[in-house]
C-alpha cells in the first residue's frame, strides 16, 4: 500500500512538473523579466509612474500557477515556485484578457486622485508551498509630479446614437473602452455590455498596447462622459390603469378605486441606441398641498419625496394631485427640468373660461365682482385685472390694509371695490404652471 501511495505521489509531482513547465514560454514573452532561476529582487517590484489625470488603470498580472526554479547557471531544480494571488490583495474593479496568451490577465483599478502612491500586488510567491513566502509581484504605482497630461474630453459624447461598435478616439487607434458608474459599476463596453447609463464614464486604452507583450502597465488614452437628449415621463397606460396621457401638459387618471398602483420610467420619445440610459436616475415626486390656510395667503407647499430608481412603482390611497419631476443637469447645455403633472380621481376643468355678462341696474348689484383664491383644488389666483388696472395676490397679501386701488383681500376671495363697476373682469390662475384665465363682463343700465 505504502508504495502505491509513493508512486501516486511521484506521478502527482511529475504531473504538476510538466504541466508548470508547459506554457513557460507565455510568462517569458508577456514578463520579459521573468526567470527560471530564483532571483526576484532585480525585477519586483515594478515601478510604474502615472503621467496623466485619470484615476483608471491597467496591470497586467500573471494567472495562478505553480513552476520549478533552477539554481543559477545550472538545470537543477532549486524548489518549486507557488504563484498564487492573496485574499488580501487590492480589489480590482475590472479584469479582462489580452488577444494573445492565456496566462495572464489584464486588471483595472480606480486609483484615487489623492493617492499618490498606490501598491497593487499581483502574487504572492511561495517557496514549494504557501507556508514559505519569499516574494511579492508587487507594482508600485507613484504618480508624477510634473504637469499631469490631461486626457479627460471637455466636450461630452452624445451617446444616443453611438454604440460598442463605434470609435470614440477618432484616430487610427485599435481602442478598448471601459464603462464604470457609481450605480452600474464596471464592465467592458462590448456587444454583451452594450448599454450606457447616465453618470457612467467611458474609458479608453489603446488596444494595440493591451495585445502588446512588452507592456503590463497602461493609462487610457481618452475619458469622456456621455449624454443623451431629454427624456420624458411615461406611465402604464392601459384599460385597467384608466390614464389619459394626450395632453401633454396634465395627465389625467381615473382610476375605479384605491389604493391605486401605477409604474413611472423615463424614456427617450424617439430612436435611441441607449433606451435605458436614465434607468438609474432619481425621480421627484411632488404632492401639491393647497390647504384652506395655504390658499387664503395665496401660496402653495409643495411636500417631495425623492423616487429612487428601484422604487419606480407607486401606490396612492386616496384621491390626490402630484407633479413628477426629473432635473436632467447635462442633457442639454444648462440642464433641463423635465415635468410631468398628473390628477388622480379628481374632475378636471383646464382651460381659458369666459363666464356670462352680468347686467344689473345702477346701484342695484348685491354682490363685489371677486376672483377666488381657488376654482378647484389643483388651481390657485395669481393676479387680478379690471379694465385697466391689475395687481397681485402676493402684493394683496403684503400690504397692511390688504388693498391696493380698487382691489382688496378678502376671506378666500379678491374682490374691487367699485360701488357700481363696469367693465371686463379677469382672474389669472397657475395650474401647473400654466396660466388659465377666467373673465367676466359687468354692465349697467
Amino acid at each position: 500500500m505504502k508504495k502505491i501511495l509513493k508512486v501516486l505521489w511521484i506521478l502527482a509531482v511529475y504531473s504538476i512538473y510538466i504541466c508548470s513547465c508547459h506554457g513557460s514560454d507565455d510568462y517569458i514573452k508577456q514578463f520579459k523579466y521573468y526567470s527560471e532561476n530564483d532571483i526576484y529582487q532585480d525585477s519586483l517590484p515594478r515601478n510604474q509612474s502615472v503621467i496623466s489625470n485619470t484615476e483608471i488603470i491597467a496591470i497586467k498580472c500573471p494567472n495562478d500557477h505553480i513552476v520549478s526554479r533552477f539554481k543559477l547557471g545550472t538545470d537543477i531544480i532549486s524548489y518549486t515556485a507557488v504563484y498564487k494571488r492573496p485574499d488580501d490583495s487590492v480589489k480590482e474593479s475590472l479584469s479582462f484578457k489580452s488577444r494573445y496568451g492565456n496566462r495572464h490577465h489584464w486588471r483595472i483599478y480606480n486609483i484615487q486622485k489623492t493617492e499618490s502612491v498606490k501598491i497593487i500586488n499581483c502574487l504572492n510567491i511561495y517557496k514549494d508551498n504557501e507556508t514559505n513566502p519569499i516574494e511579492k509581484w508587487n507594482h508600485l504605482i507613484k504618480r508624477t509630479k510634473k504637469q499631469k497630461l490631461n486626457i479627460t474630453r471637455e466636450k461630452d459624447l452624445n451617446i444616443m446614437l453611438h454604440s460598442h461598435t463605434k470609435k470614440i478616439y477618432n484616430s487610427s487607434v485599435s481602442e478598448k473602452t471601459i464603462v464604470f458608474g457609481a450605480r452600474s459599476g464596471y464592465r467592458e463596453f462590448n456587444s454583451e455590455h452594450p448599454q450606457v447609463y447616465k453618470g457612467d464614464k467611458l474609458v479608453t486604452f489603446n488596444a494595440t498596447e493591451i495585445n502588446s507583450e512588452d507592456i503590463e502597465f497602461l493609462e487610457p488614452i481618452d475619458i469622456i462622459q456621455p449624454y443623451h437628449p431629454p427624456p420624458i415621463f411615461k406611465i402604464d397606460n392601459n384599460k385597467y390603469k384608466g390614464i389619459i396621457s394626450k395632453n401633454k401638459k396634465l395627465w389625467i387618471a381615473k382610476p375605479r378605486g384605491f389604493p391605486w398602483t401605477f409604474n413611472i420610467s423615463l424614456e427617450f420619445n424617439g430612436f435611441t441606441n441607449q433606451p435605458h440610459f436614465f434607468k438609474y436616475e432619481d425621480i421627484t415626486l411632488s404632492y401639491l398641498d393647497l390647504s384652506k390656510k395655504n390658499r387664503s395667503e395665496g401660496f402653495e407647499e409643495d411636500i417631495e419625496k425623492v423616487i429612487r430608481f428601484n422604487e419606480r412603482v407607486i401606490t396612492l390611497k386616496e384621491p390626490t394631485i402630484i407633479s413628477l419631476i426629473y432635473i436632467c443637469d447635462n442633457c442639454v447645455n444648462g440642464g433641463i427640468t423635465v415635468m410631468q403633472h398628473m390628477t388622480i380621481g379628481i374632475d378636471v376643468d383646464f382651460g381659458n373660461k369666459i363666464l356670462p355678462t352680468v347686467k344689473y341696474s345702477y346701484d342695484q348689484l348685491n354682490f363685489k365682482p371677486n376672483c377666488s383664491f381657488n376654482t378647484n383644488v389643483y388651481s390657485h389666483l395669481k393676479g387680478i385685472v379690471f379694465n385697466k388696472d391689475k395687481t397681485t395676490v402676493i402684493r394683496l397679501v403684503h400690504q397692511k390694509d390688504k388693498n391696493i386701488e380698487r382691489f382688496k383681500l378678502e376671506e378666500g376671495l379678491v374682490v374691487v371695490t367699485d360701488k357700481n363697476p363696469s367693465g371686463t373682469l379677469v382672474c389669472i390662475y397657475d395650474v401647473f404652471n400654466e396660466k388659465v384665465a377666467i373673465s367676466q363682463k359687468f354692465e349697467t343700465f
